[in-house]
């Protein structure tokens, strides 16, 4: 229900929005307090939720200036024995008050301000001249059977003095939308009325990803131990599978757990997958709940006959050829053997020799991965490869427990992840690290400001200890410990219909 002066929701939430709220003798009385707001010492606040500039609690402070002190005052005093009546709730002296300020791109993502003892939030709007391309809606949303937030339904505009306030809720999902006008600035007092705890009920916490092991069968490949890999040399950049290679690699990224591998596909099959994913009849799904992302994923089942470039680039990333040549590049134990292992033990081990030959100058360009019987060290020909074709693999099944799972994700303006411990995106599932892959394909340069950079943080702490930020043909490899989580920042105006896709693996060792 709307009116010249005011309006009232009902769903999903109740909310209520006053207009005139402040009322005096005294001409412009808002735009003298929105001017003392601005005199006050704003601290900068960006993680993986929010971007925007606040105060510290001004409830808390002493010196304020006066208008400031005056609202103070109404707020603990009359507002909040007025909003106790109207609700018949228990509201105690304490109310919590900050200055905001908005500036171009700064938002405040999907959340439901949920502390044990807020139980009303309000905002007051100070900023004059507000007008639709400003952006800096407040949106609400509706939630699912699971109370998970999926979609905007109602908004209210930033519009000078009006007094905003709801009760929180399990429900109240919320957010503070992008303020999209260059040079516009969003300021308000906002804050929340505190009470007695309130009981929540628990949370649903969604399925996690399935986790899958090297390709010997689930991929296609061959269902003995001996592989034939001549996809790896004709897909990837030389460089790479190159052994030469590896120990300056590895140092890399075992000094700085981390490392970008550039032009990782060669041109013409990087250049060929990304001609796939520009189809615009391919069927992107979207990804929520918006309280942890927002992005789209590309729908299950990809179909190989008209997508086969990226459904090899699949196979190839799901491979236990590509599991060993992570093992070669970072030193971590995603395979049973690797060639690092050879130097340290014997070359025998449960009664086989290990048999990793890879022939990067060979014409034939292919790796070969077998074993034969300790006692039987002639040269691997035909005749021992068809042998080894015929072994049962379960036993290096059973020593490579390596697991992956991978994701094909596209990220355009309005996109984010949000960090939570729920295993899917930003934590570790029941393993002590992780080694993150991120495969980037874009058309342009990408920029910082734009968001879209994947940002590495130690949990429950907010200072970032690595920005991954997405480059054409890049491979970015990220060593992540279970105290380790990451998100995408929200990828702000300043995108345009600029976008980037990423094949998202997370690769787990034995």
């Amino acid at each position: 229900m709307s009116t010249s002066n005011g309006k009232l929701l009902l769903k999903p939430f109740r909310c209520s929005a006053l207009g005139d709220f402040i009322q005096c003798e005294k001409p412009n009385i808002v735009d003298a307090i929105c001017e003392e707001c601005s005199n006050l010492k704003l601290n900068r606040k960006n993680n993986d939720l929010y971007s925007f500039s606040q105060s510290n609690d001004l409830s808390q402070i002493k010196n304020v200036g006066p208008l400031l002190a005056k609202v103070r005052r109404f707020l603990q005093g009359d507002v909040r024995k007025w909003l106790s009546q109207l609700t018949d709730s228990t509201l105690s002296d304490h109310v919590s008050m900050t200055v905001s300020c908005y500036n171009y791109t700064d938002i405040l993502l999907c959340h439901d301000d949920k502390l044990e003892n807020r139980r009303f939030a309000y905002v007051i709007y100070l900023s004059p001249d507000w007008r639709e391309e400003c952006g800096g809606k407040l949106e609400i949303f509706t939630t699912d059977d699971s109370n998970n937030p999926i979609q905007t339904v109602e908004s209210i505009s930033p519009l000078q003095n009006i007094f905003m306030f709801f009760e929180v809720l399990p429900n109240s999902f919320h957010q503070v939308a992008e303020v999209t006008e260059p040079g516009y600035s969003r300021m308000s007092i906002n804050g929340w009325f505190h009470g007695a705890p309130t009981r929540r009920p628990s949370v649903t916490i969604n399925a996690t990803y399935r986790l899958i092991s090297p390709g010997f069968v689930e991929v296609g490949m061959c269902n003995g131990i001996v592989f034939y890999y001549k996809d790896i040399i004709t897909w990837i950049n030389p460089q790479y599978v190159d052994g030469a290679s590896h120990p300056k690699i590895r140092e890399t990224f075992e000094n700085d757990s981390e490392i970008a591998l550039r032009n990782f596909l060669q041109k013409d099959k990087y250049d060929t997958v990304m001609q796939e994913l520009s189809n615009p009849h391919l069927e992107w799904a979207p990804k929520l709940p918006l309280n942890k992302r927002k992005y789209s994923s590309l729908a299950a089942g990809i179909n190989s006959v008209k997508m086969p470039a990226l459904n090899k680039c699949l196979e190839i990333m799901k491979s236990s050829a590509f599991f060993l040549l992570l093992s070669q590049l970072t030193g971590l134990s995603l395979y049973p053997f690797n060639l690092e292992d050879s130097k340290k033990e014997s070359p025998t081990k449960n009664g086989h020799i290990y048999l990793i030959m890879l022939m990067v100058h060979d014409p034939t360009n292919f790796i070969v991965l077998g074993r034969q019987s300790a006692d039987d060290s002639d040269q691997a020909g035909p005749s021992k490869i068809q042998k080894l074709e015929e072994e049962s693999d379960d036993k290096l099944k059973d020593e490579c427990l390596a697991k992956c799972k991978l994701e094909i994700r596209r990220f355009n303006r309005g996109c984010y992840t949000l960090l939570h411990d729920d295993g899917t995106d930003s934590s570790i599932d029941e393993r002590k690290f992780a080694l993150d892959a991120q495969l980037f394909f874009t058309s342009s340069q990408w920029k910082v400001n734009r968001g879209g950079y994947t940002c590495y943080v130690a949990k429950d702490e907010d200072e970032e200890l690595l920005t991954i930020v997405p480059r054409r043909n890049t491979l970015a490899l990220v060593y992540r410990e279970d105290d380790t989580m990451k998100f995408v920042k929200y990828l702000n105006n300043r995108v345009g219909s600029a976008e980037f896709i990423d094949i998202a693996g997370v690769y787990y060792d034995k």
